[in-house]
């Protein structure tokens, strides 16, 4: 056996357990392997006395200790929820402008009246659509997201999912960006970037998230790393962990990931509107990736949807170069399980 299979053999092994802990922690959050992990009714808050975040990791160069499960507030539009979500220790929360038309934000607001500011790192996310976007465009725009968020400053700003590295080194933004950090009103800049799965954009996930990390004014990505989608995301961790950029994940459940694009497709069928273009093509790319997740589960013994998304999380959570996991929290019950 060759020194790199010796420490391939290693690293899984070193992976196995930690991902085999999967049943534990299931258990001790009283799930059993046929229970629902996601969907289930929500408890009052004072109901709910779970768990909280353990391990806090240094979001590369920004210099802040985040909590390993960050919060994806992609939906989270109840306050006393996002409260709890900060109770457990969650200290990481992504947003971005169009988030239910920008009830996200607001809600992020509304939760932190009463919170220490420093305590919590808010990103939230403009989408870039044309390389000559001018910076009064980016200024005013980056505003509105404040005003929703009812805070002095940001702790990131994020180009949404950029498809090209035109646009990713849009004059427009970078000036709006290095003026806003100048008044203190931004911190740090950054990008996400979902991959061709979910936009099929002429410049792949790789492409463009190795291209801001050679362009230098970027100092975090949210993007997608699962135990199906690997090798492109391996390789930009390690591009990230030589320049000291955060890495922070999406998508860490690909299986999770197509079922709730399943659901959302059965709520446009059940409620009669017309069904989008992109919805089906988007439910047929998840499909594919999610078809994957056989050898997965067979080799850590997953037989239910449950013990998966606590394993698809230890698997992200267990590579040493990833500082936070985003997810999505619908409810009390899905809180308790992820943290």
């Amino acid at each position: 056996m060759s020194t790199h299979q010796k420490n391939d053999r290693s690293k899984g092994m070193g992976r196995r357990r930690f991902i085999g802990a999967s049943a534990a922690a299931l258990a001790s959050l009283g799930l059993r392997g046929g229970d629902k992990a996601f969907g289930q009714t929500a408890l009052s808050p004072a109901a709910v006395t779970g768990p909280k975040i353990k391990e806090y990791r240094t979001l590369g160069r920004t210099g802040f200790k985040v909590s390993d499960i960050g919060l994806g507030g992609g939906e989270v539009t109840d306050a006393a929820l996002f409260e709890a979500v900060l109770d457990r220790g969650i200290n990481y929360i992504d947003a971005a402008e169009n988030y239910v038309n920008g009830q996200v934000e607001r809600t992020i607001g509304k939760a932190m009246k009463n919170r220490d500011r420093k305590s919590v790192f808010i990103t939230t996310k403009i989408y870039i659509r044309d390389a000559n976007v001018t910076k009064q465009e980016v200024l005013d725009r980056s505003r509105k997201c404040l005003e929703r968020l009812e805070t002095d400053y940001l702790d990131c700003m994020q180009i949404h999912c950029p498809p090209t590295t035109a646009i990713l080194k849009a004059p427009g933004f970078h000036e709006a960006m290095k003026e806003l950090r100048a008044d203190g009103r931004v911190r740090f800049c950054g990008l996400s970037q979902h991959g061709s799965q979910w936009n099929e954009a002429p410049e792949t996930m790789e492409q463009l998230l190795m291209a801001a990390a050679e362009d230098g004014r970027f100092d975090l990505a949210l993007f997608v790393y699962n135990f199906i989608q690997r090798d492109m995301s391996e390789r930009v961790l390690k591009a990230f962990k030589e320049k000291n950029i955060a890495a922070t994940i999406m998508k860490a459940n690909p299986v999770g990931t197509f079922n709730w694009i399943q659901q959302e497709v059965e709520k446009v069928k059940n409620s009669g509107e017309k069904m989008p273009d992109y919805l089906p093509a988007l439910l047929e790319r998840v499909k594919k990736v999610a078809d994957q997740a056989d050898s997965f589960k067979n080799t850590y013994n997953l037989t239910n949807d449950a013990d998966l998304l606590v394993a698809a999380y230890r698997f992200v959570l267990s590579h040493p170069d990833v500082h936070t996991v985003c997810c999505m929290v619908q409810n009390y019950a899905e809180l308790d399980t992820y943290a």
